[in-house]
């Protein structure tokens, strides 16, 4: 059975707005991400990006990954698979253990499960190609005063497990941001109903990275 659940946000650094984007969750175990520059940032840096992630939706763990980014003059079509234990890229071969969690079904789980069941677990996570730890850091249950809603307010941390290459030297911006070690990310996520990410924020030198969501 088909279930469409989908929010649009804006993002905006120091209340400018600088790009649109979507989250989209077409199917049990399946989530999109769509991502598209506005304004002089689309002038300056013009970024056009989707990501695709299929999951078992009782585990998170990733089945396949897909992204087409189009950034500027990068220009990259990739597609990742997980089968057997193993994770597959253009004739490369990774050994991962079952269930592996990826940024994308990360987001998938802020959905699916209470405070305090996330709260300080730690999860082994793939990005392209790297292994880190992660885990959400449950700070606080807060009312964001703009949105006026309920929410859990989290730190998500990363630390790189082992010392490895991803599987090809050059990224998009976002995903080469978003698994910084040294990098603060906070995620309010609405507390009861859907369970829609409502914030999230991220400095990259000094500045800061703000996606909130439109109500519509």
């Amino acid at each position: 059975m088909e279930i469409v659940f989908g929010q649009s946000y804006r993002i905006h650094v120091h209340n400018f707005s600088i790009a649109e984007a979507a989250l989209v969750w077409k199917e049990a175990g399946q989530v999109e991400l769509s991502y598209n520059t506005v304004g002089p940032a689309d002038l300056i840096w013009n970024q056009h990006n989707y990501y695709k992630t299929s999951f078992d939706s009782l585990t998170f763990g990733l089945k396949n990954f897909k992204k087409n980014i189009k950034q500027s003059n990068f220009n990259q079509k990739i597609e990742i698979k997980y089968q057997d234990g193993t994770l597959n890229y253009d004739e490369k071969f990774l050994p991962r253990e079952k269930n592996i969690k990826t940024i994308f079904t990360l987001m998938s789980l802020l959905r699916n499960e209470a405070a305090h069941s996330l709260d300080g677990i730690n999860y082994l996570l793939d990005h392209e190609g790297k292994l880190f730890d992660a885990r959400f850091l449950w700070s606080d249950t807060t009312r964001l005063t703009s949105e006026n809603i309920l929410c859990d307010w989290y730190r998500l941390d990363l630390k790189q497990a082992v010392q490895s290459d991803s599987f090809y030297e050059d990224t998009d911006t976002f995903m080469e941001y978003v698994a910084k070690t040294d990098l603060v990310r906070q995620i309010w996520v609405e507390r009861f109903g859907n369970r829609r990410i409502i914030k999230a924020l991220i400095i990259v030198h000094g500045l800061p990275f703000e996606a909130v969501i439109i109500n519509e």
